[in-house]
C-alpha cells in the first residue's frame, strides 16, 4: 500500500531541540484556517477586503475566505507554480489587495518571497501572508521581513502532528481570542474525524486494503476538510503538537526527501518525452522541502491514470483539481517520507513508464 500520508511519528523526532528566534512569536492554532480568521480579525481586515491567492489553491479554503466576508481574488501562476514579477505588479495595481498569500506549492519555494521590488505596489498596511501548508518549517530558520508579514504551517500535511503554527515579529500587541470554549462541537467533530481518518489508515494498512484506503481519502478526510475553517472564530489547537514539534528532526527529514526526489528524478527522466506529463521546474534546495514529488498532467480529465495507479496500490489522487489552475492541466503528488521506501519509488516509477508507453 503507497500513500503520501505518514502515518509514523517515532521517525521525525531526534535529539536536539530547536528554538524560535527570540525576536519571533509562535501561535499554535487548530488548523490553518482557524489561525487565518484570528490574524484577519486582530489585524483589523476589514469586511469584504479583497484576499490575493494563487490560481493553485485548496477551494475548499476559497469559499471559507468568501464564507467570513472576505473577497478572495486570483492571480495566475505558471505550471511552475511561479509568477513573473512584473506581471504580479501589474495584477496589484489593478486589484489593490488587502493581503496577499503567497503560496509555496507542493513545497516549492514561492521566488516572490526573496523579491522587494512588488513590495513597493502595496499599501503599508497589507499583510502579507507565507503559506507553507506544504513544507515543514524549522523554527530556527524563520525569516520575517516586517510586522506585516506573516508565516503560517498546517503541520497535518506534512507529519503525524496536528494544527498550525503562525510566526511573526513580536509587538506590543496583544491577542484577543474569542472566549469560545476549546471544546466546541467545531473542534470535536473536526478531531474525532482526523482520528478517524488515521485510525482507518492503520487498518487499510494491517489488511492491505485498497478499499479502506480509498474511503479513508475519498470519504472520511472530506467531511474532516469540510468542517474546518467552517467556525465563524479562529481557535487556538490544544493538542500536544507544540512540545513535540521542537524536537523535530529536520536535518534528516530533508536528508531524505532529498534523496528520494533525486531517485524519482533518475527513475522518471524518460516520463517527460511525450506529450502526456510535464516537469515541474524547482531547485535543488527545494528537494528536502517538498511536501509530495509534483509531476504535471496535461491530460484532462486524468481518471483512467488515477484508477490504473490504484490498480497497482500507489493511492495517489489530482491535487486540486477544481481550481482555475488545474482548468487544463493537472498535478499528481507522489509520496516522500519515512514510510516510502526506495523499492516503492521504483514501483511507481515504473508503473508510470508502463502507462506513459501505453
Amino acid at each position: 500500500m503507497i500513500q503520501y500520508y505518514q502515518p509514523f511519528l517515532l521517525p521525525f523526532l531526534g535529539r536536539k531541540k530547536h528554538n524560535i528566534p527570540p525576536s519571533i512569536r509562535q501561535t499554535y492554532y487548530h488548523s490553518f484556517e482557524d489561525g487565518l480568521w484570528q490574524i484577519l480579525s486582530e489585524r483589523d481586515i476589514p469586511k469584504q477586503s479583497i484576499v490575493f491567492v494563487p490560481s493553485f489553491y485548496c477551494m475548499d479554503v476559497i469559499k471559507n475566505i468568501s464564507n467570513h466576508g472576505y473577497s478572495p481574488t486570483f492571480y495566475p501562476i505558471d505550471r511552475n507554480f511561479q509568477i513573473n514579477e512584473s506581471l504580479f505588479i501589474t495584477y496589484l495595481k489593478q486589484y489593490k489587495p488587502r493581503v496577499v498569500i503567497l503560496f509555496h506549492a507542493v513545497g516549492i519555494t514561492n521566488t516572490l518571497i526573496h523579491k522587494t521590488c512588488w513590495r513597493k505596489y502595496i499599501s503599508k498596511d497589507t499583510l502579507i501572508i507565507e503559506d507553507s501548508v506544504h513544507t515543514l518549517i524549522n523554527p530556527e530558520n524563520i525569516s520575517i521581513h516586517d510586522k506585516n508579514h506573516i508565516i503560517m504551517d498546517s503541520v497535518r500535511k506534512v507529519s503525524p502532528l496536528r494544527g498550525s503554527f503562525a510566526y511573526e515579529i513580536i509587538t506590543g500587541h496583544k491577542h484577543t481570542y474569542s472566549k469560545q470554549s476549546s471544546f466546541s462541537l467545531y473542534i470535536i467533530s473536526s478531531i474525532i474525524m482526523y482520528y478517524v481518518f488515521r485510525i482507518m489508515l492503520i487498518f487499510s494498512e494491517l489488511f492491505r486494503s485498497g478499499t479502506l484506503t480509498k474511503i479513508a481519502y475519498k470519504k472520511i478526510l472530506p467531511i474532516h476538510d469540510d468542517i474546518i475553517g467552517d467556525d465563524p472564530i479562529g481557535h487556538r489547537g490544544i493538542s500536544i503538537t507544540p512540545i513535540l514539534y521542537p524536537w523535530v528532526n529536520f536535518s534528516k527529514i530533508e536528508a531524505l526527501k532529498f534523496t528520494q526526489v533525486k531517485l524519482y528524478q533518475k527513475s522518471l527522466k524518460k516520463l517527460f518525452l511525450p506529450k502526456i506529463f510535464f516537469s515541474i521546474s524547482m531547485l535543488p534546495q527545494n528537494f528536502g522541502m517538498l511536501h509530495a514529488y509534483p509531476i504535471g498532467i496535461k491530460i484532462k480529465p486524468s481518471t483512467e491514470l488515477i484508477s490504473y495507479l490504484h490498480s497497482f496500490n500507489i493511492f495517489v489522487w489530482e491535487k486540486f483539481s477544481d481550481c482555475p489552475w488545474a482548468k487544463n492541466k493537472g498535478v499528481l503528488l507522489l509520496p516522500l517520507g519515512f514510510h516510502i521506501s526506495n523499492q516503492d519509488i521504483i514501483h511507481i516509477s515504473n508503473t508510470l513508464n508502463a502507462w506513459n508507453i501505453q
